[in-house]
């Protein structure tokens, strides 16, 4: 089974891990996933899919998971699409679209977490990018975009499921699913 690459490890001053701390809660509030075009590509050992398990639902995009072989949880932003914030700001739809994730995947469920050529493993706050796949196969993300809850995410546009999920976020607004009815 295919292991990820390990996190990389730095020592700064006080005055970076401020500065740090204080850029990250700025760009964390702009919704900040991957950017493939600044990115260099996934490492080929790295595309195949990961084993792990749920452990919680952060909100309408983000998890965090316990991988295989593991002993302390990940958090993973699910790559391609933009759920309403609930945490930096409360968002029409947030609190909804984190209900609607918590009922595509609970505590417990075996989960494939599935890497995009484009996207660096881990983004600039160590969360994992990636695809998610429930047991039965289902895309997570893919889902969330289906329902309504959830946009695509537009910096992604190199990602390899970016034609897709525009296609399911078109159908969702014409069917004035959750949040293009309730926002």
């Amino acid at each position: 089974m295919p292991q990820p690459p390990k996190k990389r490890k730095t020592s700064v001053g006080v005055t970076a891990v401020v500065a740090g701390v204080a850029l990250t809660a700025f760009l964390y509030s702009q919704q900040v996933q991957g950017d493939d075009r600044e990115n260099g590509p996934v490492q080929e050992s790295n595309r195949e899919s990961i084993a792990a398990t749920v452990k919680s639902v952060s909100d309408g995009d983000t998890i965090r998971v316990l991988l295989e072989g593991e002993t302390e949880t990940e958090r993973v932003r699910i790559l391609g699409l933009d759920a309403p914030e609930v945490h930096t700001s409360r968002d029409c739809g947030g609190e909804e679209s984190w209900r609607n994730l918590e009922t595509l995947l609970t505590p417990g469920d075996e989960v494939r977490l599935i890497p995009d050529p484009s996207q660096s493993f881990y983004d600039q706050y160590d969360r994992i990018l990636a695809y998610v796949e429930d047991a039965a196969g289902v895309d997570v993300g893919l889902a969330q975009i289906e329902s309504g809850w959830a946009r695509v995410y537009r910096k992604g546009s190199h990602i390899e499921l970016f034609d897709e999920y525009i296609k399911a976020e078109s159908a969702a607004k014409s069917k004035n699913a959750g949040m293009w009815e309730l926002c």
